[in-house]
């Protein structure tokens, strides 16, 4: 008889699929395109569909920004900070939950661990995102 690992506590695997450094993960199925409600008028669906390319570009920008991070990772204003003029915390947001579910971004808390935060710009705490290779092992 073998054991089956539960649904909630066993470890998610990549995507089968290209490597990280390769343009085609940034593409669907691996990040989700911008996208528009049903209900939402056909201008609403050109628009999402125009703004892809810049959506992929900025997947790519966040994944390499983060890399450069390193070990010490950075919370959405720092990514923004590293990225320079146009980008902000609110950008970077938008398109790391994305990267994060498809294993382009990590951030600690797997495990049960809590999540990892520091103080943003305003004071408030903020979540901590790492390059995958870099993400916060258990220590055994």
């Amino acid at each position: 008889m073998t054991a089956q690992l539960d649904l909630l506590t066993a470890p998610r695997a990549a995507p089968p699929g290209p490597p990280p450094w390769s343009p085609a993960r940034y593409e669907p199925p691996y990040v989700t395109p911008p996208l528009a409600r049903a209900s939402d008028p056909a201008t609403s669906h050109r628009a999402a569909e125009a703004a892809f390319p810049d959506a992929r570009a900025q997947n790519a920008m966040i994944v390499a920004a983060v890399n450069a991070l390193g070990t010490r990772g950075g919370t959405a204003a720092e990514i923004a900070e590293a990225l320079g003029p146009g980008w902000d915390s609110v950008i970077v947001s938008r398109r790391i939950a994305g990267l994060r579910l498809n294993h382009l971004v990590s951030l600690d808390g797997r495990e049960g661990r809590p999540l990892e935060t520091r103080s943003g710009p305003s004071g408030r705490l903020m979540t901590v995102h790492y390059a995958r290779r870099y993400a916060p092992r258990k220590v055994a």
